[in-house]
């Protein structure tokens, strides 16, 4: 069975060359996960995983994403150059 990602992609990324370089912010961003998945396990298993504590889980993960994207969409838009009159 092969996954449909390496761990690799999730601490790199291919620059405009086309090279592959670490990347620090997915690499936090991974990192971040796997500690509040934890957490958030560890709270489940103790029985104090709340509707609160979903929807704090689930909110930080979506604006995170939604960041994420925002900062790529913007910074793949082209820009404009001014140009002399």
């Amino acid at each position: 069975m092969k996954l449909p990602a390496s761990l690799w992609d999730y601490v790199t990324s291919t620059d405009r060359h086309g090279k592959v370089r670490f990347d620090p912010r997915k690499s936090f961003e991974w990192a971040a996960w796997w500690v509040s998945t934890a957490w958030a396990s560890i709270l489940v298993y103790q029985g104090r995983f709340t509707e609160f504590f979903f929807v704090g889980y689930m909110a930080a993960w979506t604006t995170a994403r939604f960041l994420r994207d925002r900062e790529q969409r913007l910074n793949s838009a082209p820009r404009k150059v001014d140009s002399p009159d």
